[in-house]
């Protein structure tokens, strides 16, 4: 595992980043704003609603904030951490024959 890894695994793992808090208060203004847009005497302001979740949603995005991490990234992780102890081969292939033996 290099630093890059520790990182990755470092982002997953918490959900509290600004990135990601940013991200649910946007989404959560744009649902409030097309609520909002079928109430006749709040319609007007629904544009301001969804300025809001735009200037919310990208205010951290390119800033390093970004920590959403792709199920794909973490099996990549996986993958290089179990490659590279032989230990951790062995127990995966011997999990593997086992299930591989067993009647379906």
């Amino acid at each position: 595992m290099n630093e890059q890894d520790i990182d990755l695994y470092l982002r997953a793992k918490n959900p509290w980043r600004l990135g990601n808090i940013a991200a649910g208060i946007a989404l959560l203004m744009a649902g409030l704003a097309l609520v909002v847009s079928f109430i006749p005497a709040l319609s007007s302001y629904a544009r301001y609603a969804l300025l809001l979740a735009f200037i919310v949603g990208t205010s951290t995005y390119g800033v390093g904030h970004r920590s959403y991490v792709s199920r794909r990234d973490l099996l990549a992780l996986i993958d290089r951490s179990i490659n590279s102890d032989p230990k951790l081969i062995a127990m995966v292939s011997s999990r593997m024959s086992r299930k591989s033996l067993q009647p379906k």
